[in-house]
């Protein structure tokens, strides 16, 4: 475990930009979505959701497995390969991360997606535990801890005040983590303290929060009344 000071955070930034593709949460004409470090918007680790999802990273929307072309009355056909170029994504969330393991139950069993696949080897994912909580979240009852650990996931931080508390959980975060060392602090056992305490706080206000007391077991219950609410409200409005 280290501590980034965040008055240090450009300079990180700077240096994972050298060797790796980063991108960012970046606001861009009100639209909070992961941006390349180069590429123009402010960068925002407070707001919780991105517009677009994480999983564009692994699964895009399109992409171009073969080309073709007619050659002397011939097709001739060129299999098209997923970039090599290593990119880090810092700041993900950690009910983005649950999705990646979701997929990764899809499509990285028998028979793999080497597609997918692929994606997956050459991202190097840090995570950010909120530090707040929305009224429209219920990552709860699902299972999903603001501040939770998955295996999906290389660098998990928590926001400590001046600092993020940095635990690194793979052997790809490890080896980034050795890469930054000239920028990291080590960790002393008070901020091991403050690290638990604001991991205390944080959940509960996620537990104070009236969606993750529903029972996920009646939300389909709960479905069908606000759709006889819907239906009845609209019969009423009809006579």
């Amino acid at each position: 475990m280290k501590k980034l000071s965040k008055k240090n955070l450009n300079a990180l930034w700077e240096i994972i930009n050298e060797e790796y593709n980063l991108f960012l949460p970046k606001k861009d004409r009100g639209i909070l979505k992961f941006k390349n470090f180069i590429e123009e918007g402010e960068v925002d680790l407070e707001t919780l959701k991105t517009t677009v999802p994480l999983k564009n990273f692994v699964f895009p929307q399109n992409e171009t497995y073969l080309k073709f072309k007619t050659e002397n009355k011939k097709i001739k056909f060129k299999v098209e390969g997923v970039s090599e170029e290593k990119y880090v994504i810092f700041g993900a969330r950690p009910c983005d991360i649950k999705s990646l393991e979701i997929l990764d139950n899809i499509f990285l069993r028998e028979p793999v997606d080497t597609y997918y696949k692929a994606h997956r080897d050459r991202g190097i994912i840090i995570s950010l535990a909120c530090n707040t909580i929305e009224s429209s979240c219920f990552c709860e009852i699902f299972g999903i801890e603001p501040t939770s650990i998955f295996k999906s996931t290389d660098i998990s931080l928590v926001d400590c005040g001046d600092f993020y508390y940095w635990n690194e959980v793979t052997e790809e975060g490890k080896i980034l983590t050795e890469k930054l060392k000239n920028i990291l602090e080590n960790i002393e056992e008070v901020d091991k303290e403050l690290h638990e305490n604001r991991k205390e706080i944080i959940k509960k206000k996620s537990e104070e929060n009236i969606l993750n007391s529903l029972e996920i077991n009646k939300i389909g219950e709960l479905k069908e009344v606000l759709k006889m609410k819907k239906y009845g409200k609209s019969c009423q409005e009809d006579v």
